[in-house]
């Protein structure tokens, strides 16, 4: 319903803002541009794949792709004109963090809401699903990788930020197991608690305990 659909864009907000913060930071602070990029890529590149295989199957159009990168892109040449102008690092941040949003979540939101709930040929589910098993996973892990570098416990940042990976790619396996049925929230969460959670959850806080000095 709409209230699954309200959760499912808020975790999915979440968890775009955190790699945002995430990508910035190690960009500017700890100074590993590199892996920043790569980060980025991890969030970019899946969603342009699944563009690419919802168009395979006529399930999306090229408005879809515009909605898809807007946000990277604009990032991008935001981020050049701040830095060739040498505008606060606080501002370059900001373009930086745009990069790793995607304005194709709200756009499935705002279909889905008249209807109370994401049809199927929309690509709306395939969305979600992709970003949290194929995006969330991935950003998660190379956030993980670069709190283990710092040698440190992990900041606010990396923490939020595999946090809601962790949430997010728990709440897309169950999306996914229960494809094309009628759960409520309250199933959802349940589901992704008894089956993906307790696991994900235990190995991220294995992998934070081996880092600590």
């Amino acid at each position: 319903g709409q209230g699954e659909m309200c959760f499912f864009l808020f975790l999915s907000l979440k968890d775009m803002v955190a790699d945002g913060m995430v990508f910035g930071d190690m960009y500017f602070n700890l100074e590993w541009p590199v892996l920043a990029w790569f980060l980025a890529a991890s969030v970019v590149v899946p969603q342009i794949l699944t563009w690419c295989f919802l168009w395979s199957a006529s399930m999306s159009t090229w408005q879809d792709l515009v909605w898809v990168m807007l946000f990277p892109a604009v990032g991008a040449v935001g981020f050049v004109v701040l830095s060739c102008n040498q505008q606060p690092i606080w501002q370059q941040q900001v373009a930086l963090g745009l990069i790793c949003c995607s304005a194709m979540r709200i756009c499935t939101f705002l279909k889905g809401i008249g209807a109370g709930k994401p049809a199927l040929s929309s690509g709306a589910t395939w969305w979600e699903v992709a970003e949290g098993l194929v995006e969330a996973p991935f950003s998660g892990i190379l956030t993980l990788y670069g709190a283990f570098l710092t040698r440190q416990a992990p900041s606010l940042k990396f923490g939020s930020s595999v946090f809601f990976s962790c949430l997010s790619a728990s709440f897309a396996a169950q999306k996914f197991d229960t494809v094309g049925e009628t759960v409520g929230l309250g199933s959802t969460v349940l589901g992704a608690i008894k089956k993906v959670c307790a696991t994900i959850g235990s190995r991220s806080i294995a992998w934070l305990v081996l880092i600590q000095p």
